[in-house]
């Protein structure tokens, strides 16, 4: 296998005006989620990540729209790695959408939103690879969502 980045989706739509791509420069130490609860959909996600080279934790922009409520959000432990992101896509609001998100890592998993249209799964069970960022695309909602990974 050759090294660098691959992208693997998008899961979801076309729609959404605003394309985006978050690829940190050290790991992702936390991931936030914004929902409109039971029956909704992902509203909007962001990051946080520690960059080893400035020894500081960073913020992404917001990737999605200003409704719904922020879930539980995901700390990831020094160590702990995604292996694994999962969901669904169906209609919301007129709009087909990421309704669920579920990160699994070498510890533990998280599920966010609800749990109903189409499920898709990305596992990543080689050794010699990582979960390395997100790419996808948005509007009022997350529209679409894929994973950049890192392979060495």
């Amino acid at each position: 296998m050759q090294e660098g980045s691959l992208k693997v989706g998008p899961w979801g739509s076309t729609g959404g005006a605003h394309p985006f791509e978050f690829k940190p420069r050290g790991r992702i130490t936390k991931i936030n989620i914004r929902t409109g609860g039971r029956g909704g959909c992902i509203d909007s996600i962001s990051f946080e990540y520690y960059d080893p080279s400035s020894r500081q934790v960073y913020c992404s922009p917001k990737y999605g729209g200003a409704g719904g409520h922020l879930s539980e959000s995901m700390y990831l432990e020094k160590g702990e790695e995604i292996v694994e992101m999962s969901g669904t896509v169906g209609c919301y609001d007129g709009w087909k959408v990421i309704t669920s998100l579920c990160f699994k890592t070498n510890k533990r998993s998280c599920e966010f939103g609800s749990v109903c249209g189409e499920k898709f799964t990305l596992p990543l069970k080689t050794k010699t690879g990582r979960f390395a960022g997100f790419h996808g695309r948005y509007g009022a909602y997350i529209d679409s969502i894929g994973a950049i990974l890192e392979v060495k």
